[in-house]
């Protein structure tokens, strides 16, 4: 008797992560996984196109990787012959990620003197702001120079060699619980 035997068919698409929460700014790579009738599966990343469904939330680039650019909720999408699968990503608000301290290096000061610094965030999605007034700044160790009243105003008081220090706690005015710190070389010389 005849055997006839057919080739397996794709029959599905799992698209994962299936469910993404991320902060705007960041990324999320996707694959897809094609389920045949066979009970098979197999990786299917370069078959599938890939779409977003909201383009102003996330942009999705041929190999799956996906740029979130706006706040909200979007489907990501896999599409092959006719059968799409899909998955859901939420993109909550951009995140601070990098403290900066400039300038970054600086000669040295003498006795006596003091120099400003500025501090900077960075968030997730790029975006800047200057935060020299809501750090807490400090010098280690602390017997070289003092952080004066002045935000970020640095007064040297004995020769040696340490860090300017400026730490940001996001507890008390965001969503986020991190805590950035970030330092810069400080030499103080004497006349």
């Amino acid at each position: 008797i005849p055997v006839e035997v057919t080739a397996a068919e794709l029959e599905s698409i799992r698209v994962n992560p299936s469910t993404e929460t991320v902060a705007e700014g960041t990324t999320v790579q996707y694959t897809a996984t094609g389920v045949f009738t066979d009970g098979s599966t197999t990786a299917i990343n370069q078959d599938v196109s890939w779409s977003s469904a909201d383009t102003g939330i996330a942009r999705i680039e041929p190999n799956g990787l996906a740029d979130t650019i706006g706040v909200g909720a979007t489907v990501i999408n896999a599409t092959t012959q006719g059968i799409t699968g899909s998955a859901n990503l939420e993109v909550t608000d951009a995140i601070p990620v990098l403290l900066e301290i400039t300038p970054a290096s600086s000669p040295p000061l003498l006795v006596g003197q003091s120099r400003q610094y500025r501090a900077q965030l960075t968030y997730s999605d790029g975006e800047t702001a200057v935060v020299t007034s809501q750090v807490v700044w400090r010098v280690e160790p602390s017997g070289i120079a003092t952080a004066t009243s002045v935000p970020g105003l640095i007064q040297a008081v004995a020769q040696g060699v340490g860090e300017v220090v400026a730490r940001l706690d996001f507890t008390a005015f965001s969503k986020s619980n991190a805590v950035l710190e970030a330092r810069v070389p400080l030499e103080v010389g004497s006349f």
